[in-house]
């Protein structure tokens, strides 16, 4: 959170002054961040020996950067267990291995598990606390076990786990019925949104503006002008265990009270046909599976098919499709990875919203505006660096001080 607050308008000027006073300067403030975050995530990644000998030299210098951005004036100073604990951390990889092996996160689970959860079912008696606890935990095993084997007997298990990189049905439906266009691609009529959920027809949500406006535009410049229907859904999850995909998007324009909608990164075909990444946020996901013959991305772009051919064909496009506002420029993987924190804008209407297929989302990404700016700064935003990723960014820099 810091790092990211440390990126912002606000951030530097609410920081400014004190670290003024104690000649801290703000690119290698935020580059000790950086590399406590990716420390952290590196140590509980596999490495080679021969990597983790050479991390020392990296580490020394990320101490030094802890002990100059973060000073500690009272008592011990960094004097502190915790401090050499963090500086023997190869030493302790070489001999046992990835940190993963030494953690104390399992210990603290297991604790939870089986004495907190159920300590309150106990008489809380010395005597009697540890046994009762493993009383209650046996219980809670054989209920569960029974309730399973029954549930397998009588048809009622829940479906089997989706499998790694499945993707799942979207889910908030509904239904947008789209009038005949004009010559200047504007609608005759006002379009219709209908939701299957009934408390949301109810209430009469709606969708973004954006998302319309690409859809009827799509159909518009490939030479459609009837009227027709397509399913549009606000959320779509990607079920992957073994990588970043694994999320859930959202586009929706009431959730919790106020309106999200989520951002990802968009793999592209560039204009020299390479692959390139782009910032993009998402206004909906859809699909053209109601009404027939209408110019779809698929029958259109990748078939290259005329309008004619395709309302001759009659066919169904039951592809899944995301409507995306993208950034003005690309942004590559390797400069999103040395960055660590990447900024970006999102582009004119006119030339950045796209309706492209679910597969080509990367990833999803954690956005953030630029908090306190003014005037075109105002339309900046950042995007931080995933988790998983983390650890590269340590390894990348040990490469670099060598």
């Amino acid at each position: 959170m810091l790092l990211c607050v440390m990126h912002t308008h606000l951030g530097k000027e609410l920081m400014a002054n004190k670290m003024k006073q104690r000649k801290i300067p703000l690119k290698r403030f935020i580059e000790c961040l950086k590399l406590y975050l990716a420390y952290e995530r590196w140590v509980t990644e596999p490495h080679s020996r021969a990597q983790v000998r050479r991390s020392y030299k990296l580490l020394g210098e990320l101490i030094k950067m802890i002990k100059q951005c973060f000073p500690r004036e009272e008592g011990w100073g960094w004097n502190l267990p915790k401090m050499h604990a963090f500086a023997k951390m190869p030493s302790n990889i070489l001999k046992f291995g990835s940190a993963n092996n030494f953690s104390g996160n399992i210990g603290e689970r297991a604790l939870k598990g089986i004495v907190k959860d159920h300590a309150d079912k106990t008489q809380r008696r010395p005597d009697k606390f540890a046994e009762q606890c493993a009383i209650c935990k046996y219980e809670k095993n054989v209920i569960k076990y029974v309730m399973t084997d029954m549930s397998n007997s009588i048809g009622a298990s829940k479906s089997p786990a989706p499998r790694q990189n499945e993707m799942i049905e979207p889910r908030g439906r509904f239904t947008v019925h789209f009038s005949a266009t004009n010559n200047r691609g504007i609608g005759r009529e006002e379009d219709k949104i209908v939701w299957h959920d009934k408390k949301r027809e109810k209430m009469t949500f709606k969708v973004a503006d954006l998302f319309l406006f690409a859809i009827r535009r799509f159909s518009h410049s490939h030479g459609y002008t009837d009227e027709f229907k397509v399913t549009g859904y606000t959320t779509f999850k990607v079920n992957n265990t073994s990588s970043e995909k694994t999320a859930t998007y959202y586009a929706t324009e009431y959730m919790n009270g106020e309106k999200r909608y989520d951002y990802a990164m968009i793999d592209f075909l560039s204009d020299d046909g390479l692959s390139a990444t782009c910032p993009a946020m998402i206004l909906g996901f859809l699909r053209y599976n109601i009404t027939l013959g209408i110019p779809t991305p698929h029958f259109s772009d990748e078939e290259g098919q005329s309008l004619h051919t395709i309302q001759d064909n009659m066919a169904v496009d039951n592809n899944l499709y995301v409507v995306v506002h993208t950034a003005s420029d690309y942004v590559s993987i390797e400069q999103f990875q040395n960055e660590f924190v990447s900024s970006f804008t999102l582009g004119d209407i006119s030339n950045c919203v796209y309706i492209i297929k679910v597969e080509a989302i990367y990833g999803p990404l954690f956005v953030f505006q630029n908090y306190g700016s003014v005037g075109d700064e105002k339309n900046k935003l950042f995007c931080a660096l995933p988790k998983s990723k983390w650890g590269k960014y340590f390894d990348d820099r040990i490469h670099s001080s060598l």
